[in-house]
Protein backbone atom coordinates (compact mmCIF):
# COMPACT_ATOMS: atom_id res chain seq x y z
CA UNK A 1 0.00 0.00 0.00
CA UNK A 2 1.31 3.35 -0.99
CA UNK A 3 1.53 5.65 2.01
CA UNK A 4 1.24 8.87 -0.01
CA UNK A 5 -2.14 7.89 -1.44
CA UNK A 6 -3.50 6.86 1.92
CA UNK A 7 -2.38 10.15 3.43
CA UNK A 8 -4.01 12.33 0.77
CA UNK A 9 -7.33 10.51 0.10
CA UNK A 10 -9.31 11.84 3.09
CA UNK A 11 -8.47 15.41 2.26
CA UNK A 12 -9.25 14.92 -1.42
CA UNK A 13 -12.63 13.39 -0.66
CA UNK A 14 -13.43 16.18 1.75
CA UNK A 15 -12.47 18.86 -0.74
CA UNK A 16 -14.50 17.13 -3.40
CA UNK A 17 -17.50 16.92 -1.11
CA UNK A 18 -17.21 20.63 -0.33
CA UNK A 19 -17.03 21.42 -4.04
CA UNK A 20 -20.06 19.24 -4.68
CA UNK A 21 -21.97 21.00 -1.88
CA UNK A 22 -20.91 24.36 -3.23
CA UNK A 23 -22.09 23.37 -6.69
CA UNK A 24 -25.39 22.12 -5.30
CA UNK A 25 -25.83 25.40 -3.39
CA UNK A 26 -25.08 27.41 -6.53
CA UNK A 27 -27.46 25.17 -8.45
CA UNK A 28 -30.21 25.82 -5.94
CA UNK A 29 -29.55 29.55 -6.11
CA UNK A 30 -29.58 29.49 -9.90
CA UNK A 31 -32.79 27.43 -9.83
CA UNK A 32 -34.42 29.99 -7.53
CA UNK A 33 -33.19 32.81 -9.73
CA UNK A 34 -34.54 30.97 -12.77
CA UNK A 35 -37.89 30.45 -11.06
CA UNK A 36 -37.97 34.11 -10.06
CA UNK A 37 -37.01 35.14 -13.59
CA UNK A 38 -39.74 32.89 -15.00
CA UNK A 39 -42.28 34.43 -12.59
CA UNK A 40 -41.08 37.93 -13.48
CA UNK A 41 -41.38 37.06 -17.17
CA UNK A 42 -44.92 35.82 -16.67
CA UNK A 43 -45.78 38.94 -14.71
CA UNK A 44 -44.18 41.07 -17.43
CA UNK A 45 -46.20 39.25 -20.09
CA UNK A 46 -49.36 39.79 -18.07
CA UNK A 47 -48.55 43.48 -17.63
CA UNK A 48 -47.64 43.82 -21.30
CA UNK A 49 -50.89 42.17 -22.35
CA UNK A 50 -52.80 44.41 -19.98
CA UNK A 51 -51.07 47.48 -21.39
CA UNK A 52 -51.72 46.30 -24.94
CA UNK A 53 -55.38 45.80 -24.08
CA UNK A 54 -55.51 49.28 -22.54
CA UNK A 55 -53.77 50.76 -25.58
CA UNK A 56 -56.06 48.86 -27.94
CA UNK A 57 -59.13 50.04 -26.04
CA UNK A 58 -57.78 53.60 -26.05
CA UNK A 59 -57.20 53.43 -29.83
CA UNK A 60 -60.70 52.05 -30.39
CA UNK A 61 -62.16 54.78 -28.21
CA UNK A 62 -60.09 57.36 -30.09
CA UNK A 63 -61.32 56.01 -33.43
CA UNK A 64 -64.89 56.02 -32.17
CA UNK A 65 -64.45 59.54 -30.84
CA UNK A 66 -62.94 60.65 -34.16
CA UNK A 67 -65.78 59.03 -36.09
CA UNK A 68 -68.27 60.70 -33.76
CA UNK A 69 -66.49 64.03 -34.26
CA UNK A 70 -66.59 63.60 -38.03
CA UNK A 71 -70.28 62.73 -37.82
CA UNK A 72 -70.89 65.83 -35.70
CA UNK A 73 -68.92 67.99 -38.12
CA UNK A 74 -70.89 66.55 -41.02
CA UNK A 75 -74.10 67.13 -39.08
CA UNK A 76 -73.06 70.75 -38.46
CA UNK A 77 -72.29 71.20 -42.17
CA UNK A 78 -75.63 69.65 -43.07
CA UNK A 79 -77.35 71.90 -40.55
CA UNK A 80 -75.64 74.97 -42.02
CA UNK A 81 -76.57 73.79 -45.49
CA UNK A 82 -80.19 73.32 -44.44
CA UNK A 83 -80.17 76.69 -42.70
CA UNK A 84 -78.80 78.37 -45.81
CA UNK A 85 -81.40 76.61 -47.93
CA UNK A 86 -84.19 77.73 -45.62
CA UNK A 87 -82.90 81.29 -45.66
CA UNK A 88 -82.60 81.16 -49.44
CA UNK A 89 -86.09 79.73 -49.85
CA UNK A 90 -87.64 82.28 -47.53
CA UNK A 91 -85.62 85.13 -49.03
CA UNK A 92 -86.54 84.13 -52.56
CA UNK A 93 -90.19 83.70 -51.64
CA UNK A 94 -90.32 87.04 -49.81
CA UNK A 95 -88.40 88.81 -52.56
CA UNK A 96 -90.63 87.33 -55.24
CA UNK A 97 -93.81 88.34 -53.43
CA UNK A 98 -92.46 91.83 -52.76
CA UNK A 99 -91.29 92.37 -56.32
CA UNK A 100 -94.48 90.95 -57.80
CA UNK A 101 -96.58 93.09 -55.45
CA UNK A 102 -94.68 96.27 -56.32
CA UNK A 103 -94.87 95.49 -60.02
CA UNK A 104 -98.62 94.90 -59.75
CA UNK A 105 -99.22 98.12 -57.80
CA UNK A 106 -97.17 100.19 -60.27
CA UNK A 107 -98.52 98.48 -63.35
CA UNK A 108 -102.10 99.79 -63.18
CA UNK A 109 -101.38 103.53 -62.76
CA UNK A 110 -98.47 103.51 -65.21
CA UNK A 111 -100.61 101.80 -67.84
CA UNK A 112 -103.24 104.52 -67.28
CA UNK A 113 -100.60 107.26 -67.68
CA UNK A 114 -98.92 105.54 -70.62
CA UNK A 115 -102.19 105.02 -72.46
CA UNK A 116 -103.44 108.57 -71.86
CA UNK A 117 -100.14 110.11 -72.92
CA UNK A 118 -100.66 108.79 -76.42
CA UNK A 119 -104.08 110.46 -76.56
CA UNK A 120 -102.70 113.66 -75.01
CA UNK A 121 -99.97 113.86 -77.65
CA UNK A 122 -102.59 113.51 -80.36
CA UNK A 123 -104.87 116.14 -78.77
CA UNK A 124 -101.97 118.57 -78.33
CA UNK A 125 -100.95 118.17 -81.95
CA UNK A 126 -104.50 118.85 -83.09
CA UNK A 127 -104.91 121.89 -80.81
CA UNK A 128 -101.63 123.41 -82.01
CA UNK A 129 -102.68 122.82 -85.60
CA UNK A 130 -106.07 124.46 -84.85
CA UNK A 131 -104.42 127.49 -83.23
CA UNK A 132 -102.09 127.83 -86.18
CA UNK A 133 -105.10 127.66 -88.53
CA UNK A 134 -106.85 130.45 -86.56
CA UNK A 135 -103.71 132.55 -86.78
CA UNK A 136 -103.62 132.09 -90.52
CA UNK A 137 -107.31 133.06 -90.83
CA UNK A 138 -107.11 136.05 -88.48
CA UNK A 139 -103.65 137.59 -88.90
CA UNK A 140 -104.81 141.06 -87.78
CA UNK A 141 -105.66 140.03 -84.17
CA UNK A 142 -104.28 142.44 -81.61
CA UNK A 143 -101.58 140.46 -79.75
CA UNK A 144 -101.98 142.75 -76.74
CA UNK A 145 -105.33 141.08 -76.10
CA UNK A 146 -103.75 137.59 -76.05
CA UNK A 147 -102.33 135.99 -72.86
CA UNK A 148 -98.98 135.40 -74.61
CA UNK A 149 -97.36 136.96 -77.64
CA UNK A 150 -96.46 135.06 -80.80
CA UNK A 151 -92.85 134.41 -79.83
CA UNK A 152 -93.76 133.07 -76.40
CA UNK A 153 -96.51 130.94 -77.90
CA UNK A 154 -94.04 129.41 -80.35
CA UNK A 155 -91.78 128.46 -77.45
CA UNK A 156 -94.70 126.99 -75.46
CA UNK A 157 -95.87 124.97 -78.46
CA UNK A 158 -92.38 123.58 -79.10
CA UNK A 159 -91.69 122.90 -75.42
CA UNK A 160 -95.07 121.21 -74.93
CA UNK A 161 -94.24 118.71 -77.64
CA UNK A 162 -90.82 118.04 -76.06
CA UNK A 163 -92.31 117.68 -72.56
CA UNK A 164 -94.85 115.15 -73.83
CA UNK A 165 -92.09 113.24 -75.61
CA UNK A 166 -90.01 113.18 -72.41
CA UNK A 167 -93.02 111.98 -70.44
CA UNK A 168 -93.59 109.29 -73.07
CA UNK A 169 -89.96 108.15 -72.75
CA UNK A 170 -90.22 108.15 -68.94
CA UNK A 171 -93.47 106.20 -68.97
CA UNK A 172 -91.96 103.70 -71.40
CA UNK A 173 -88.97 103.24 -69.11
CA UNK A 174 -91.24 102.70 -66.10
CA UNK A 175 -93.18 100.10 -68.09
CA UNK A 176 -89.89 98.37 -68.93
CA UNK A 177 -88.89 98.38 -65.26
CA UNK A 178 -92.26 96.93 -64.24
CA UNK A 179 -91.89 94.25 -66.90
CA UNK A 180 -88.37 93.52 -65.65
CA UNK A 181 -89.61 93.25 -62.06
CA UNK A 182 -92.31 90.80 -63.08
CA UNK A 183 -89.90 88.77 -65.17
CA UNK A 184 -87.31 88.85 -62.37
CA UNK A 185 -89.68 87.39 -59.80
CA UNK A 186 -91.00 84.69 -62.18
CA UNK A 187 -93.24 83.32 -59.43
CA UNK A 188 -95.08 81.22 -61.99
CA UNK A 189 -91.82 79.53 -63.02
CA UNK A 190 -90.63 77.82 -59.85
CA UNK A 191 -90.15 74.62 -61.84
CA UNK A 192 -87.51 74.06 -64.46
CA UNK A 193 -88.38 75.14 -68.00
CA UNK A 194 -86.59 76.26 -71.13
CA UNK A 195 -85.78 79.93 -71.52
CA UNK A 196 -83.30 82.60 -72.62
CA UNK A 197 -80.52 83.40 -70.13
CA UNK A 198 -79.91 86.82 -71.71
CA UNK A 199 -83.41 87.98 -70.72
CA UNK A 200 -82.65 87.33 -67.04
CA UNK A 201 -79.35 89.25 -67.24
CA UNK A 202 -81.00 92.19 -69.02
CA UNK A 203 -83.81 92.29 -66.46
CA UNK A 204 -81.27 92.42 -63.63
CA UNK A 205 -79.38 95.23 -65.36
CA UNK A 206 -82.61 97.17 -65.82
CA UNK A 207 -83.39 96.92 -62.10
CA UNK A 208 -79.83 97.95 -61.13
CA UNK A 209 -79.65 100.73 -63.72
CA UNK A 210 -79.83 103.50 -61.13
CA UNK A 211 -76.73 102.09 -59.37
CA UNK A 212 -74.71 102.28 -62.58
CA UNK A 213 -75.10 106.05 -62.81
CA UNK A 214 -72.29 108.39 -61.78
CA UNK A 215 -71.97 109.59 -58.18
CA UNK A 216 -69.63 111.71 -56.07
CA UNK A 217 -67.05 108.89 -55.86
CA UNK A 218 -66.84 107.75 -59.47
CA UNK A 219 -68.10 108.28 -63.03
CA UNK A 220 -70.87 106.14 -64.50
CA UNK A 221 -70.14 102.44 -64.78
CA UNK A 222 -69.92 101.25 -68.38
CA UNK A 223 -71.48 97.85 -69.05
CA UNK A 224 -69.99 95.81 -71.88
CA UNK A 225 -72.29 92.98 -73.01
CA UNK A 226 -70.46 90.39 -75.09
CA UNK A 227 -73.31 87.99 -75.66
CA UNK A 228 -72.71 84.84 -77.64
CA UNK A 229 -75.37 82.86 -79.44
CA UNK A 230 -76.84 80.71 -76.68
CA UNK A 231 -79.38 77.92 -77.02
CA UNK A 232 -82.39 77.86 -74.73
CA UNK A 233 -81.55 75.95 -71.55
CA UNK A 234 -83.77 74.15 -69.10
CA UNK A 235 -83.50 75.87 -65.72
CA UNK A 236 -85.36 77.64 -62.92
CA UNK A 237 -85.20 81.21 -64.18
CA UNK A 238 -86.37 82.94 -60.99
CA UNK A 239 -83.51 81.62 -58.78
CA UNK A 240 -80.96 82.17 -61.57
CA UNK A 241 -82.09 85.78 -61.91
CA UNK A 242 -81.30 86.15 -58.22
CA UNK A 243 -77.78 84.83 -58.87
CA UNK A 244 -77.23 87.35 -61.68
CA UNK A 245 -78.59 90.13 -59.48
CA UNK A 246 -76.20 89.22 -56.64
CA UNK A 247 -73.16 89.01 -58.93
CA UNK A 248 -73.92 92.35 -60.60
CA UNK A 249 -74.64 94.05 -57.25
CA UNK A 250 -71.35 92.69 -55.85
CA UNK A 251 -69.49 93.96 -58.92
CA UNK A 252 -70.97 97.44 -58.39
CA UNK A 253 -70.07 97.32 -54.68
CA UNK A 254 -66.49 96.35 -55.57
CA UNK A 255 -66.19 99.21 -58.06
CA UNK A 256 -67.55 101.65 -55.47
CA UNK A 257 -64.59 100.70 -53.23
CA UNK A 258 -62.09 101.68 -55.93
CA UNK A 259 -60.44 105.10 -55.91
CA UNK A 260 -60.58 106.59 -59.41
CA UNK A 261 -59.46 110.22 -59.02
CA UNK A 262 -60.52 111.06 -62.60
CA UNK A 263 -58.14 108.46 -64.05
CA UNK A 264 -59.05 108.21 -67.71
CA UNK A 265 -57.08 104.98 -68.10
CA UNK A 266 -59.19 103.13 -65.51
CA UNK A 267 -62.85 104.04 -65.84
CA UNK A 268 -65.30 101.80 -63.98
CA UNK A 269 -66.52 98.94 -66.11
CA UNK A 270 -68.47 95.69 -65.86
CA UNK A 271 -68.23 93.10 -68.61
CA UNK A 272 -70.83 90.39 -69.08
CA UNK A 273 -69.92 87.62 -71.49
CA UNK A 274 -71.76 84.47 -72.51
CA UNK A 275 -70.63 81.62 -74.69
CA UNK A 276 -71.47 78.05 -75.62
CA UNK A 277 -68.95 75.68 -74.04
CA UNK A 278 -70.24 72.56 -75.77
CA UNK A 279 -73.44 71.16 -77.17
CA UNK A 280 -74.54 70.47 -73.62
CA UNK A 281 -73.28 73.45 -71.60
CA UNK A 282 -73.04 77.25 -71.57
CA UNK A 283 -70.91 79.75 -69.61
CA UNK A 284 -71.73 83.17 -68.16
CA UNK A 285 -68.99 85.44 -66.80
CA UNK A 286 -69.35 88.70 -64.88
CA UNK A 287 -66.15 90.79 -64.58
CA UNK A 288 -65.40 94.08 -62.86
CA UNK A 289 -62.28 96.24 -62.68
CA UNK A 290 -62.58 96.90 -58.94
CA UNK A 291 -59.88 96.31 -56.31
CA UNK A 292 -59.99 92.50 -56.58
CA UNK A 293 -60.08 89.84 -53.86
CA UNK A 294 -57.06 88.89 -51.70
CA UNK A 295 -55.79 85.34 -52.29
CA UNK A 296 -56.39 84.24 -48.69
CA UNK A 297 -60.11 85.10 -48.93
CA UNK A 298 -60.98 83.30 -52.17
CA UNK A 299 -61.63 79.96 -50.47
CA UNK A 300 -64.11 81.61 -48.07
CA UNK A 301 -66.26 83.47 -50.60
CA UNK A 302 -68.98 80.82 -50.86
CA UNK A 303 -69.16 80.10 -47.11
CA UNK A 304 -72.47 81.10 -45.49
CA UNK A 305 -72.37 84.41 -43.59
CA UNK A 306 -68.85 85.29 -44.78
CA UNK A 307 -68.59 88.83 -46.11
CA UNK A 308 -65.87 91.40 -46.75
CA UNK A 309 -68.33 94.27 -46.69
CA UNK A 310 -68.71 96.61 -43.69
CA UNK A 311 -71.22 95.73 -40.99
CA UNK A 312 -74.72 96.50 -42.15
CA UNK A 313 -73.89 96.38 -45.85
CA UNK A 314 -73.68 92.63 -46.40
CA UNK A 315 -75.23 89.47 -44.95
CA UNK A 316 -72.70 87.00 -46.35
CA UNK A 317 -75.50 84.99 -47.97
CA UNK A 318 -75.50 86.23 -51.57
CA UNK A 319 -72.65 84.09 -52.91
CA UNK A 320 -73.51 81.14 -50.65
CA UNK A 321 -77.07 81.13 -51.95
CA UNK A 322 -75.80 81.61 -55.50
CA UNK A 323 -73.51 78.61 -55.09
CA UNK A 324 -76.42 76.55 -53.79
CA UNK A 325 -78.64 77.56 -56.74
CA UNK A 326 -75.98 76.93 -59.39
CA UNK A 327 -74.31 73.79 -57.99
CA UNK A 328 -77.02 72.00 -56.01
CA UNK A 329 -80.17 73.04 -57.85
CA UNK A 330 -78.84 73.22 -61.42
CA UNK A 331 -75.83 70.83 -61.20
CA UNK A 332 -73.57 73.53 -62.61
CA UNK A 333 -70.36 75.13 -61.37
CA UNK A 334 -69.30 78.58 -60.20
CA UNK A 335 -65.72 79.78 -59.84
CA UNK A 336 -63.85 83.02 -59.21
CA UNK A 337 -60.66 84.48 -60.64
CA UNK A 338 -59.26 87.64 -59.12
CA UNK A 339 -56.12 89.70 -59.51
CA UNK A 340 -55.67 91.95 -56.49
CA UNK A 341 -55.76 95.55 -57.62
CA UNK A 342 -57.18 94.81 -61.08
CA UNK A 343 -60.56 93.14 -60.75
CA UNK A 344 -62.59 89.97 -60.33
CA UNK A 345 -64.36 87.55 -62.66
CA UNK A 346 -67.07 85.08 -61.66
CA UNK A 347 -67.77 82.25 -64.10
CA UNK A 348 -70.91 80.14 -64.11
CA UNK A 349 -71.31 76.99 -66.16
CA UNK A 350 -74.76 75.52 -66.61
CA UNK A 351 -75.89 72.34 -68.35
CA UNK A 352 -78.47 72.78 -71.11
CA UNK A 353 -80.62 70.16 -69.44
CA UNK A 354 -80.41 68.18 -66.15
CA UNK A 355 -77.64 65.60 -66.18
CA UNK A 356 -75.76 67.10 -69.16
CA UNK A 357 -71.92 67.31 -68.86
CA UNK A 358 -70.37 70.72 -68.16
CA UNK A 359 -67.20 70.22 -70.22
Amino acid sequence: MNPEISDTNPHSFQAMEEKIKALERENRILKKKLERSYADRQQLEVNTERKENLLRNALEELKASQASLEERQEAIKELKRAQTQLVQTEKMSSLGRLVAGIAHEINNPINFIYGNLQHLQGYTKEMLATVEAYRQCAPEVDEAQLPVDAEEFAFIACDTVQVLQSMQIGATRICDIVSSLRNFSRLDEAKSKEGNIHDGIDNSLMILRYRLESNERRPAIAVQKNYGTLPAIECCHGPLNQVFMNLLANAIDAIDQQEYNDRADRLPEIEIATRTVSEAAIEISVSDNGPGIPENLKSLLFDPFFTTKPIGQGTGLGLAIGHEIVVQQHHGSISVDSDAGWGTTFRIRLPRYPGAPLA
